[in-house]
């Protein structure tokens, strides 16, 4: 059986309680409990915590493994306008989540912590052909390591204070024209330690498997 204390959190929980002071007569373990059983029984389930006690939240989204994140709202909402911003478990300022357009790559490096600093990156130039990583590492100045025709063009961008691994990518063009005749660009983020455009290409096999004759 579980713990009082470990299980009190949970509204099921309540009514196993209860049958245990009731019937098998566990007054005084259970006594804590009491005001939780009024409460339900007239306002329904809510959250206690020391000297408040809050509603259950009207919004509350989670990702594939339970974390908080919200793509474009608040993770968590309370009816009292009170909210939680949040990307897969880190908790961001609201204008990150509400306003990436308001993200600037200033903003970005300015960031001390890393984790947010993530998702900014991530949510950096949102909705356009280029966004991201790959739109971050081309507007904040990235250093071109190496450039080969066949095997694209490799940018790197060390952040300041040397806090969180640089970002490195490979940016291909495609041999296939759009119907404007214009070619688009692919960015494809590598390894810290890859330092050629064919190595790039190829971290994660052999440079003698990857040697196409040509291209389509």
């Amino acid at each position: 059986m579980p713990s009082f204390t470990a299980s009190i959190g949970r509204a099921e929980w309540l009514a196993v309680h209860r049958y245990l002071r009731d019937v098998v007569g566990l007054v005084e373990e259970t006594d804590k409990l009491s005001g939780r059983w009024e409460l339900a029984q007239s306002a329904g389930w809510a959250l206690p915590h020391q000297n408040i006690c809050s509603e259950r939240p009207n919004i509350l989204h989670r990702d594939d493994h339970g974390r908080l994140h919200g793509e474009t709202g608040p993770a968590v909402a309370y009816p009292d306008g009170w909210t939680i911003y949040a990307a897969h478990g880190v908790r961001v300022p609201g204008d990150v989540i509400e306003r990436p357009d308001t993200i600037s790559t200033t903003a970005i490096d300015g960031e001390r912590n890393a984790e947010i600093r993530r998702v900014m990156i991530e949510g950096y130039r949102y909705g356009e052909d280029v966004s991201g990583a790959a739109a971050y590492i081309r507007d904040a100045g990235g250093e071109q390591l190496d450039r080969d025709e066949r095997y694209g063009t490799l940018w790197r961008r060390d952040f300041p204070g040397g806090d969180d691994e640089p970002i490195v990518m490979i940016e291909l063009m495609n041999p296939t024209p759009q119907p404007d005749g214009s070619r688009r660009c692919h960015w494809l983020r590598v390894p810290p330690s890859v330092t050629t455009a064919r190595k790039a290409w190829t971290f994660s096999q052999s440079g003698r498997k990857y040697n196409p004759r040509k291209e389509t």
